[in-house]
């Protein structure tokens, strides 16, 4: 099993460490993709939460345990495996990530604490929390920890595609040219956000791109060893230090930055979420972040087998930025009590984006027709809104009434729904 030590130079213990930060890791990315498509009223909800503690405080400590031993022992290959320049870089991909690690884990205690979660470790204690729950503190640390996720992915990407150029260039591949456990860790969790980003809506997608990406595996490693073999790996002699290091250790860290900060952007890009409110907000006193009153009376249609699906598919992401009763607390996106017949960016203490509250100033106000117009298309309906449907855009009239329907029955109290028969 010498394959699997990573590159010369390294510990024991380091190689150790280094494979248990990866299987910590692989764990939580898998953990990250179930947490958030459970149902938030299901009671493994909240074991699963408590596991996703307790490897985050077992990242944290193996995190700090690698960065030590790195810092402590300096980590090269050996002297002809990898040229100089090329071993900085694999070097600042992994440190980068220790480092990101650390730093996730530590805001994610943040994230907890300021939504006014239970920390637990995985049911078998409780976590002390210092301090109250506080939006700023909970909008904050939410986002760098999505963002540091979001960079270690990159980095996670780059490096795999550094291991394909090590392997045809130096006939040295993933496993090899970094330190133990990294390699794999890096391809795994590419593996997942793959299966991620294409099961929003449901798991076949996902698991048919991670098929795919699991089948091109092979082919691709494939390919690089025949491109060595052809003539571009470089000759033995040339492995050695090379000229000119101020000049790659500029690059490889522009390189690094650059990922950094794309990676620290993601999350606004891809969900607009911001690091602290920014907008108009409807000022009232503290604890209203809720319509108090209902201000018209909706008619709900019988559930059918078509909403339960659009409930799975589609609606279970409305769950994961909204709340629905009166004063719950906002998420990424404002408490809908009562929202049917209000102006649209009306709800108190929430930051509105200027076109959300300038459309209400104006008129604006939710029904059924409202509704489907902003679901099927929120930019075209309102051009600068700061919603974005995970799942993707509602298409059609039945996925659309399903949603609208789902959403009267969960934001509105029964005074004033009126149940039609089938």
């Amino acid at each position: 099993m010498r394959f699997l030590d990573g590159y010369s130079g390294e510990s024991r213990a380091s190689r150790w460490v280094g494979w248990c930060i990866a299987f910590l890791f692989v764990a939580l990315g898998v953990l990250n993709t179930v947490l958030p498509r459970t149902e938030k009223t299901s009671l493994l909800r909240d074991e699963y939460r408590g596991i996703h503690y307790a490897l985050g405080i077992g990242l944290l400590l193996f995190a700090i345990w690698r960065l030590v031993l790195w810092l402590r022992f300096e980590q090269r290959p050996t002297a002809g495996q990898l040229p100089q320049p090329c071993v900085r870089w694999i070097n600042g991909l992994c440190l980068l990530t220790l480092w990101f690690l650390l730093l996730g884990a530590l805001l994610g205690f943040g994230y907890g604490w300021g939504e006014g979660h239970r920390l637990h470790f995985a049911g078998l204690f409780d976590l002390p929390n210092l301090m109250e729950p506080s939006r700023p503190l909970w909008q904050f640390s939410g986002y760098f920890h999505s963002g540091l996720g979001f960079t270690t992915r990159l980095l996670a990407a780059a490096a795999v595609l550094t291991g394909i150029y090590t392997l045809v260039r130096y006939r040295t591949g993933l496993i090899r040219a970094f330190p133990a456990g990294f390699g794999p860790m890096f391809y795994l969790s590419i593996l997942i956000m793959v299966y991620a980003l294409n099961s929003f809506q449901a798991p076949a997608p996902g698991f048919r791109a991670a098929a795919w990406f699991l089948a091109a595996t092979p082919l691709v490693w494939g390919l690089a060893i025949l491109l060595g073999k052809a003539g571009l790996a470089a000759r033995p002699q040339e492995y050695g230090p090379t000229g000119g290091h101020w000049a790659w250790a500029g690059a490889a860290a522009a390189g690094l930055i650059a990922i950094s900060a794309y990676g620290l952007y993601v999350p606004h890009l891809m969900f607009r979420v911001t690091p602290w409110s920014m907008g108009v907000a409807v000022a009232a006193p503290p604890g209203i972040s809720s319509h108090q009153a209902p201000v018209a009376n909706v008619r709900v249609r019988p559930a059918t087998d078509f909403e339960g699906q659009v409930d799975a598919e589609t609606f279970r992401w409305c769950r994961f930025c909204h709340t629905f009763q009166r004063n719950e607390p906002h998420l990424v996106g404002p408490n809908l009590h009562a929202i049917f017949g209000q102006r649209a960016g009306t709800v108190p203490n929430f930051h509105f984006s200027e076109a959300m509250a300038e459309a209400g100033a104006q008129g604006l106000v939710w029904n059924d027709e409202t509704l489907a117009a902003y679901l099927a298309d929120p930019d075209g309906f309102l051009p600068g809104t700061s919603m974005i449907i995970s799942s993707g855009p509602v298409v059609g009239a039945d996925r659309q009434a399903a949603v609208i329907n789902l959403l009267k029955r969960e934001t509105m109290p029964a005074s004033h729904r009126r149940e039609e028969e089938e």
